[in-house]
C-alpha cells in the first residue's frame, strides 16, 4: 500500500482542514481553502469530480464550484506510453525569486555524498521550511502578536514533529479527518522525529 495521494484525494483533504498544513497553520487564523476547480478535459465528468472533492466525505458540508474548460485540452494528460519524469523545477517570483532544479529529488549538482550539506537541500525541504517557521514565530513573539503565540517561550530545539504538533486546530481538523476516512494512508511519526 501506498502512502501517495491522487489529486482527487489531495483536493478532498484540503477541501476539509484546508490546505497550508501544519507549519502555516500555526501562524495563520483562518485555513487556506478553494473555492472554485477548474478541469480542462473532455472527459469530464461533474458528478465524478463532486463525489471525488467532497461527496465522499461523510457529513460535508464543503462544496467546490466545478467548472470545465474543454477550449483548450491539457495535451500532457495520462498516456499509457508516458512515464513520469524524476526531474522537475522550482521556480519562487519576488523579490528575492530562485530557482532550483531537482534530479530525482536530489538538488541538481549534488552528489549523494555530500547530501549532510545544507546547502545541497532544496529551499521547500522540511527542515528548511521548519526554520522558517521557527523564524517567523520569533518575530511574531517579539511583537507579541498572535495571541496564540503569546504564551510560547521558546520556538528553538523542536523536534520537526514536535513544532508540527503546535498547530493544534490543524491537528483536530485532520485527526477529524482521519476518523471520517478511514482508510487514508498514515505516515509514521518516526519520519517527523529529527531534530531542528
Amino acid at each position: 500500500r501506498t502512502l501517495s495521494l491522487s489529486c482527487s484525494d489531495k483536493i478532498l483533504k484540503w477541501n476539509q482542514i484546508g490546505m497550508q498544513g501544519s507549519l502555516l497553520s500555526i501562524i495563520l487564523s483562518e485555513p487556506v481553502t478553494l473555492s472554485s476547480v477548474i478541469i480542462g478535459s473532455e472527459c469530464f465528468n461533474l458528478e465524478s469530480c463532486k463525489r471525488a472533492f467532497f461527496a465522499r466525505y461523510p457529513d460535508s458540508n464543503k462544496h467546490l464550484e466545478i467548472h470545465n474548460y474543454t477550449q483548450a485540452e491539457f495535451v500532457d494528460q495520462r498516456h499509457v506510453d508516458k512515464v513520469p519524469c524524476p526531474d522537475s523545477s522550482l521556480f519562487v517570483a519576488g523579490s528575492q525569486s530562485f530557482r532550483e532544479a531537482y534530479v530525482a529529488g536530489l538538488r541538481q549538482g549534488w552528489s549523494k555524498k555530500k547530501l549532510d550539506n545544507p546547502k545541497s537541500w532544496s529551499s521547500v525541504c522540511q527542515t528548511k521550511l521548519a526554520s522558517r517557521t521557527q523564524d517567523i514565530m520569533k518575530m511574531l513573539q517579539s511583537n507579541k502578536t498572535p495571541d496564540s503565540l503569546e504564551d510560547e517561550t521558546s520556538c528553538d530545539n523542536f523536534t520537526y514533529g514536535a513544532l508540527k504538533q503546535m498547530a493544534s486546530d490543524y491537528n483536530s481538523r485532520k485527526a477529524k479527518f482521519k476518523v471520517n476516512m478511514k482508510n487514508w494512508p498514515d505516515k509514521k511519526a518516526e519520519l517527523y522525529n529529527f531534530e531542528l
